[in-house]
């Protein structure tokens, strides 16, 4: 039996941590192979979006505090329930923020915000890390793309942003980045409040 302290244990949760990381990308791989290939689909349901927010930031609050990163919710109090794939939603944004957790220093601060415009729910994580060049912006959300610096000291597939974006389409939205080198980065993504679907068998209809 392991006593829960001390080296060993740690080794043990060093190890299991690992082991979901590596898992955690092996799907984020898979989910992309699907992708490329139309497989990869979203189911849409009724969601809650300022509690799902807000569940994540409280999740996420630990790892923050580890990192010596301070955490804001700027977040209105009241958002729209939307039709949109709540995992897949949640899996968009713990991609962003496992980002700005990344590339940004400790001491440096990370801000959620979200809010309702027009049809679109927006939501942006904005980050005071080491920002990005306006070239590498442009390969950002390519596969298997990784920024000059986390290839010396980040380990990862690159995968995160790539999936993102395909979750954020599927979605009906459009995923960006604000960022320039030195001043931190901001990124965002706005998707419909309801997912227009295409009926099977039949034409999409137009809308003006």
């Amino acid at each position: 039996e392991i006593k829960q302290s001390g080296p060993v244990w740690e080794l043990v949760q060093n190890i299991n941590q690992g082991a979901h990381n590596l898992n955690q990308r092996i799907d984020e791989l898979l989910d992309l192979a699907r992708g490329e290939v139309g497989m990869l689909r979203v189911n849409p349901e009724s969601v809650d979006s300022g509690q799902l927010l807000r569940n994540i930031v409280d999740n996420v609050k630990p790892l923050a505090r580890k990192n010596g990163h301070l955490l804001h919710a700027e977040l209105p109090p009241s958002l729209p329930v939307i039709q949109a794939d709540e995992d897949r939603l949640r899996q968009v944004v713990l991609n962003l923020l496992n980002n700005a957790f990344k590339f940004t220093p400790a001491g440096g601060s990370i801000t959620v915000r979200a809010r309702k415009k027009e049809a679109y729910l927006t939501v942006e994580i904005e980050d005071t890390g080491r920002g990005i060049s306006q070239e590498e912006q442009k390969r950002l959300f390519e596969p298997y793309q990784q920024l000059e610096v986390e290839r010396t000291r980040l380990s990862g597939l690159g995968l995160g942003l790539s999936l993102s974006k395909k979750l954020v389409e599927l979605h009906g939205g459009q995923i960006w980045v604000q960022s320039e080198k030195g001043q931190g980065s901001t990124f965002g993504f706005s998707i419909p409040l309801e997912i227009k679907e295409k009926p099977k068998g039949s034409a999409k209809k137009k809308t003006p």
